[in-house]
């Protein structure tokens, strides 16, 4: 697996949405809390690539914003001078993978238009790049606006074979870096993550398990107080304008570890 590798996902009211029930929240992949992280500071600072789908990005080069490089997944696989741990340009794996290796520039999606995947099943094959796609070369262009448009544009086809691949549901990946995040978490911790969301449909003590992740945030970065907890109500309709997907329950302050 990539080193330093954060991933996650963009919700909103376009995508990442149920069919069968118009326009619920499809939060499918299981996990029941999630650090909500500043957009702003994603857009301008932090976005490293996203992908219209899940991208497999445990498999890939350049903290997973570069071409797919196996072997991953396991710690024996570390040792396999080509495996994205290692980030390595092939043939020889002795040069790091940047922006400018082969094995990255060739799955940037702006870059090889026939790599753009039309569903699910071919987004692997290239990203969208974030401003911190390589820091090293300072800042670049944040492509995440063009990857939801092509990812809109290309989720009418339902799958009602498999309901959790269905175009419109199935997750986008969004990755940031890791190292710039750290980097902010130490200068303003609760501006950098100003919540927690959690999913209380995924299990009973999903809000407890929020609650304590913003205590030990609160308790590792010295905060004043916890930033608030959120429960996210995946069964609304988020396309509705008067919505209330994302709700903070009055006394969840209170509560203490």
């Amino acid at each position: 697996t990539p080193d330093c590798r954060i991933s996650g996902s963009v919700i909103n009211s376009k995508q990442m949405l149920t069919r069968k029930e118009p326009n619920k929240i499809a939060f499918t992949f299981g996990k029941a809390t999630a650090w909500y992280v500043n957009s702003t500071l994603i857009r301008k600072r932090l976005g490293k690539c996203s992908f219209a789908w899940d991208g497999g990005t445990q498999g890939k080069v350049n903290n997973g914003c570069g071409c797919a490089q196996a072997p991953s997944g396991q710690p024996s696989d570390c040792q396999n001078p080509s495996c994205p741990y290692n980030n390595k340009v092939p043939p020889d794996y002795r040069q790091t993978s940047t922006d400018k290796s082969s094995n990255v520039q060739r799955c940037i999606c702006t870059k090889n238009e026939k790599k753009r995947p039309i569903n699910w099943q071919h987004i692997p094959d290239c990203f969208w790049r974030g401003v911190a796609f390589y820091p090293p070369s300072g800042d670049a262009p944040d492509e995440t606006h063009a990857m939801l448009k092509w990812r809109t544009q290309h989720q009418s086809e339902p799958n009602w074979d498999d309901p959790k691949h269905d175009p419109l549901s199935f997750w986008n990946e969004m990755i940031i870096d890791g190292h710039r995040l750290l980097e902010e978490l130490r200068k303003d911790a609760a501006a950098t993550i100003p919540a927690i969301v959690y999913d209380p449909t995924v299990h009973s003590h999903a809000k407890q398990d929020a609650l304590r992740l913003a205590n030990d945030m609160k308790n590792q970065y010295n905060l004043q107080k916890p930033v608030p907890v959120i429960k996210m109500d995946t069964n609304v309709n988020a396309a509705d304008g008067g919505a209330t997907p994302f709700i903070f329950e009055k006394g969840d302050e209170e509560l203490h570890f």
